[in-house]
């Protein structure tokens, strides 16, 4: 397909351009990147593989090696992309849980660090993917310096710990959505923490057995996808003309599953055309593509503003998986980088990530650093347990070393059956190759644009 030349042409300079400019700027800072503890009160042992929470031993572990690279990688703040309890858990499990983990990830902030947290479909009190709510629903509950009374986060409170002063907007943080300056005000990089639990099948319902005790209807849950996706239309419009670049953060990313193949994002609900007209951009771009599906809407948001975002993170997978996005007009509509999970559940094992950003806040660099079973049950990482995007994605034969990472997936020239190769030699983080299910068709995605929307 021809993806790959006009995304990265987009993104990054093509390969004529960069033979006539050089190398990029050199790194201007890093960040860290966690997600996907799933911490289980009961996982006295942790043990690697499917339905396996992650043990107290695991999490101090991996509580140490995040602080170590928040040094050694001078970072400049850390990212934490959701789910931090055990599945299905009763009310009184869940709480202790969430203290758990809050009280690691002020650890790995310290006293000076800034810290953002962005929700998962398991970050409500109220059960797997019930809304993520004020009126203690909100797992801040649990950390004993939440003080929902008072007016505006101060600099030490959910969902960001000495971060609060960099708030661009708050309006929606009971939601599990809002925007900052990671790097400090007027730097010139937005992070827009999204809360996609929203995007997905059972938000606000519950999750198969699991039915929230404050359900939302139909028409509610469309209301508030309808209100985030025109919050995101306005954040990027604002960092457009303002000339920033953006940081797009998720939990449940778009594209397919790839383990079964369906929608990460439901095609049952959509983008609502309650109160829009069609000099609304956002309706006006998704109805090239016909009707409003949630994951349409939004790749046609972010291909308009491709220049715009330097970044799009997700997690959920617990795997280091990578997708290639296009919106149904075909015009490129972003690279998401996956973030592991902390957790082995999905048959990975625990790890992070650092990203760097050139002078011009583009990804230069991306770092996955992992433990083994064979540390078990010390959960030690070891200096020579990571690996680079750079050296695992370049081609062979090329030499890609300074350049932003889009430009290495470009030197491929379109070729996305060699890149998914590459991805399936290290989705499970050191643990082997993966073959089968769906994961090389999740990288190439745009999925749902001949996929009808039917409304329940």
């Amino acid at each position: 397909m021809t993806f790959m030349p006009k995304i990265l042409c987009i993104l990054v300079l093509c390969p004529a351009v960069l033979l006539a400019f050089g190398r990029p700027a050199e790194a201007q800072s890093t960040f860290l990147t966690l997600s996907d503890v799933h911490y289980g009160i009961a996982a006295e042992e942790h043990v690697w593989g499917h339905s396996h929470e992650t043990s107290k031993a695991l999490w101090d572990k991996a509580q140490t090696k995040a602080r170590a690279l928040r040094d050694s990688e001078s970072a400049a703040f850390t990212l934490y992309l959701g789910d931090m309890p055990a599945h299905n858990q009763a009310d009184a499990a869940r709480k202790l849980e969430f203290t758990t983990v809050l009280n690691g990830l002020a650890t790995i902030a310290g006293d000076s660090h800034r810290l953002y947290f962005l929700p998962g479909n398991n970050d409500s009190l109220d059960r797997d993917y019930c809304a993520f709510d004020s009126g203690g629903q909100v797992p801040f509950v649990a950390d004993d310096k939440y003080d929902p009374t008072k007016s505006g986060p101060p600099t030490n409170q959910w969902p960001t710990l000495r971060a609060g002063d960099t708030l661009i907007d708050a309006s929606h943080i009971d939601h599990g959505y809002y925007s900052a300056y990671p790097l400090l005000p007027d730097t010139g990089l937005r992070l827009i923490a999204l809360n996609t639990v929203m995007f997905t099948d059972d938000y606000g319902t519950g999750f198969n057995w699991d039915a929230c005790e404050n359900a939302l209807t139909i028409a509610e849950i469309e209301t508030r996808i309808a209100t985030q996706l025109q919050w995101l239309a306005t954040q990027l419009a604002e960092a457009e003309a303002a000339g920033e670049k953006v940081i797009l953060a998720m939990h449940v990313p778009p594209g397919i599953d790839g383990y079964g193949g369906g929608p990460m994002w439901t095609v049952a609900r959509g983008y609502s055309d309650s109160g829009y007209t069609g000099d609304d951009p956002l309706f006006t771009a998704a109805s090239a593509a016909g009707n409003h599906t949630i994951e349409r809407v939004f790749l046609a948001l972010t291909a308009r503003h491709a220049k715009t975002i330097s970044a799009m993170l997700t997690a959920h997978t617990h795997l280091d998986d990578l997708r290639l996005l296009t919106s149904c007009q075909g015009d490129a509509a972003g690279i998401a980088y996956g973030v592991p999970g902390i957790t082995t559940d999905h048959g990975n094992n625990p790890a992070m990530k650092v990203f760097g950003l050139d002078a011009t806040f583009t990804l230069d660099r991306a770092t996955t650093y992992f433990a083994t079973e064979f540390t078990a049950p010390k959960f030690d990482w070891h200096s020579d347990t990571h690996y680079g995007f750079t050296a695992t994605y370049c081609p062979t034969g090329r030499d890609c070393s300074g350049h932003p990472l889009s430009s290495v997936l470009q030197a491929w020239n379109g070729d996305t059956q060699g890149i998914a190769k590459r991805m399936l030699t290290i989705l499970r983080t050191g643990r082997g190759a993966v073959s089968g299910h769906y994961y090389a068709a999740a990288l190439d995605a745009a999925p749902n644009c001949t996929m009808p929307r039917t409304m329940r």
